[in-house]
């Protein structure tokens, strides 16, 4: 969508992309804790190299924390990353936005002023570009899909995110339904 949206085509250097997240050990729970052995990645979307990794037990740190540990390098901050909405946080985005990397990551409402302000700003009330994706069946249900983008670089917001470098908003409407079998 955001290659239609800005009508551009990368060389496959350009294309290097990189996911952040964490994944639990199934299993490794113990009793009386709410997490268990989890390991985090930074993970190139082409090929699936891995980055870099670190571990951590969800008794004592957090997910948030690891993959802020594998942005302490500003090697790795430069690239494109993207994460879970869990990691939409000033301290997680700060060194991508210092190292002049570029970040893709869910907003969600548990960041709810700024959900607010993006959602209900006036500027926001047409979309600079539109996609409703066709329905698409999968796990015993039809999910249809509805972007909006809207351009937000000059948008001013709370001073804990002003060094974030905001460029766009994507908008994802999304209804599930259950299919018949």
């Amino acid at each position: 969508m955001i290659f239609d949206y800005y009508d551009i085509e990368l060389s496959e250097e350009e294309k290097q992309w990189f996911a952040g997240d964490g994944k639990e050990l199934k299993g490794s729970i113990l009793k009386g804790n709410k997490r268990g052995e989890a390991v985090v990645q930074l993970v190139a979307h082409n090929d699936r190299q891995v980055l870099g990794e670190t571990f951590f037990n969800g008794a004592k740190k957090s997910e948030v924390k690891a993959l802020r540990v594998l942005l302490k390098s500003e090697k790795v901050a430069a690239q494109k990353i993207s994460m879970d909405a869990l990691h939409f946080k000033p301290k997680t985005l700060s060194p991508i936005a210092k190292a002049g990397g570029i970040f893709l990551v869910g907003l969600k409402k548990n960041q709810k002023i700024l959900y607010a302000e993006m959602i209900n700003n006036p500027a926001n009330k047409y979309a600079l570009y539109q996609r409703r994706d066709k329905p698409k069946k999968g796990h015993g249900r039809l999910e249809y899909r509805y972007y909006q983008c809207y351009d937000i670089h000059e948008k001013v917001v709370d001073e804990r995110w002003s060094d974030m470098n905001f460029q766009t908003l994507i908008v994802v409407e999304r209804k599930r339904e259950i299919a018949n079998k």
